[in-house]
């Protein structure tokens, strides 16, 4: 009888994986690290908008290019906005923006409005 031997299959069948295998692997990091950045971003917005200061440091961000910050602000609302791009090793790059508002709130007149519209459903409805 002769003696069969597979020492070749799996040789065959390990090139046919690797790729497969390494490519989600490689894809997994760089989702990772896309969200990561993120985060990241959406948090220094949050920071800089509640906070008021420019120069607040950014969390570290990975393989980013620049990133251009536009804040516009008024005396009862700030808003930010963070452009940046997550870099990827064909060249291309995914384009990330986040953004956050900060509105003061003004307790006396938000009750105040909710009166008003109470008196108003109570008008309508004809109860008094």
């Amino acid at each position: 009888m002769k003696k069969l031997s597979f020492s070749g299959s799996y040789t065959v069948e390990l090139a046919l994986l690797l790729p497969i295998i390494l490519l989600a692997i490689v894809g997994s990091i760089y989702m990772v690290l896309h969200f990561h950045n993120s985060a990241s971003l959406a948090v220094g917005a949050a920071e800089i908008a509640v906070s008021g200061k420019e120069d607040t440091q950014l969390p570290p961000l990975l393989f980013t290019g620049p990133i251009t910050p536009q804040v516009s602000a008024n005396a009862e609302r700030r808003s930010v906005r963070f452009d940046a791009a997550t870099f990827w090793y064909t060249g291309r790059s995914w384009q990330m923006s986040r953004s956050a508002v900060y509105e003061e709130v003004r307790p006396v007149t938000n009750m105040n409005r909710v009166r008003a519209l109470q008196k108003a459903g109570k008008a309508l409805s004809g109860n008094t």
